[in-house]
């Protein structure tokens, strides 16, 4: 009975320092000499938290373990607010990189997840899934979003928007400025908890425009704020 015993612990002891069951990575002597390998030690990344409006960039590494070059095809991604670039071609026993920036923008209070499928010519994975996210914090409350300036040309159109401080992320606006510029004007009054902006059509005669608010800050998590005006200006009819 003790000799079973011993010889089960020298197994045990043995089975351990080889690692057999581990999760290890494929290499070349276990794939297919001449077929290609894609590997991604981690194919998941969470970047915790950012701030809404930011892009978080992010390297997937991809490993070659096979024994002919890997050719990736294609990256897709999930939306339009995920961007990629990527190496296309890794020779054996190399690295190559899938490098992802994400846009937070109108994620704010919620989690930002989005999937990044990877084409290539791994006969035994054609198509590789990665997925980016993370928590997204609100950096500033706008009401309205959007300011609309609408209303009969020759009368007075105005609209007020509220810019309130999130109490992690107080800021000044050292800027501001309209991108076009010709059918508004505004001014900035600071308030103790942000600001309030006046905005004030231009425009004399019938006609719709957009612009945009540019705000600089002196806050390093957003630099910059903008806030979108629209414009409909109706005849006296």
């Amino acid at each position: 009975m003790k000799f079973k015993v011993i010889i089960s612990i020298l197994v045990l002891f043995f089975w351990t320092l080889s690692g057999f069951g581990a999760e290890q990575p494929p290499d070349a002597a276990q794939s297919e000499p001449s077929l290609p390998a894609a590997y991604f030690a981690e194919p998941d990344f969470d970047f915790q938290t950012a701030v809404e409006g930011t892009e978080v960039p992010h390297d997937f590494i991809v490993e070659n373990t096979g024994g002919a070059t890997l050719l990736i095809e294609r990256v897709k991604t999930s939306c339009g607010c995920t961007t990629a670039s990527y190496t296309k071609e890794i020779p054996p026993g190399s690295k190559g990189k899938i490098s992802i920036k994400a846009n937070t923008e109108g994620y704010a209070g919620s989690r930002f997840s989005k999937s990044i499928t990877v084409s290539c010519n791994d006969p035994k994975q054609r198509e590789i899934h990665l997925r980016i996210s993370g928590q997204v914090e609100k950096f500033v409350s706008i009401e309205p979003k959007n300011i609309s300036l609408s209303g009969v040309a020759g009368q007075k159109i105005q609209a007020v928007a509220t810019i309130r401080f999130e109490t992690k992320y107080p800021f000044n606006v050292l800027e501001s400025h309209a991108q076009k510029g010709g059918n508004i004007r505004f001014n900035m009054e600071r308030k103790p908890d942000g600001y309030m902006l006046t905005v004030e059509n231009l425009l004399a005669a019938k006609g719709t425009y957009t612009d945009r608010i540019v705000l600089k800050t002196d806050h390093p998590a957003k630099p910059e704020i903008t806030v979108a005006v629209y414009g409909n200006i109706r005849d006296e009819k």
